[in-house]
Order: structure tokens, then sequence, then C-alpha cells
């Protein structure tokens, strides 16, 4: 892990999600390229879903079984999607806690995490070093509020 004052390039999704956590500009993919908000809600749930790929051992389990270039069994795409409903649950004031998210931020989170738990920030920075960036866990839903304010 390679660290600059508050902004860290993990090698690792324990080092990933360990800086996530202690509010540490975090080295990631670019998935959505559609605006901070919808850039943040794909890196909530990719991070969080990076968490459950370590740590749920059913998850971890199917991930280790999948090949490189399978489809994602039912199961494992079931799991995931669970996850990620919990995540942008709907509140009581009836909006959702991620925005609402749409299914192609769902896919590329799903995408986002499992090529990371996988293959890690290396193969990340070879295969497609221009979409790198850094993201700090924030709300995503202040961050479309204020792409709105400025539109």
């Amino acid at each position: 892990m390679v660290q600059d004052g508050q902004r860290v390039r993990p090698d690792s999704v324990d080092e990933a999600l360990a800086a996530w956590d202690a509010g540490h500009e975090v080295e990631t993919i670019e998935m959505g390229g559609m605006g901070d908000g919808y850039e943040m809600a794909i890196q909530r749930v990719a991070f969080e879903l990076m968490r459950a790929l370590r740590d749920d051992p059913a998850l971890v389990a199917i991930n280790a079984k999948v090949g490189e270039h399978d489809q994602f069994p039912p199961e494992f795409s079931r799991m995931l999607d669970e996850r990620i409903m919990a995540l942008d649950a709907k509140q009581e004031d009836g909006s959702y806690a991620l925005g609402g998210l749409s299914g192609a931020q769902a896919g590329a989170a799903k995408n986002m995490a499992v090529n990371l738990t996988r293959h890690g920030w290396d193969n990340a920075r070879k295969q497609v070093p221009d979409r790198m960036i850094f993201v700090r866990k924030s709300d995503p839903r202040e961050l479309y509020a204020a792409e709105q304010a400025s539109a």
C-alpha cells in the first residue's frame, strides 16, 4: 500500500476497506462516467460488496469457483443483488438510501467488486490505467443534490 497523505493506493481489498472506513481517499476504478453522485453510488456499493466477498463464507466459496469468463451463477448473482437492495433500501421518507440505483449501477458495482477481489489493484492499474480515480466514502445523495443545484 502506498499512502500519500490522505490518498491511499491499496494493493488488496483489506487495505482498500481499511482506508475507506478511515475516511481516506482510495484509488479505485471509475465505472460510471456520468457525474459524481452516480459514480459514488457505484463506489459505495462496490466497496460493500468487496467487504461481503471477503467476509461472507458463502460468497467467498462461490466466487472462488466461478471461472474467469463465466457468467455469475444465479445463486451468486442473487446473493449480491440482495446485498445491493439492502444498501439502497427505501427510507421512511420514501427516498432510497443511495438515491435509487439503476441496473447499470448495480452491474458496474458487481463487476468492479468481483474483479478487484479476484485480481487486485495491480491488475486494474495495468488494465485500465486511464480509469483510476480517488474516492472517499460519502453520501451520493448529497452529490446528486449538488449536481442538480449547479445545473
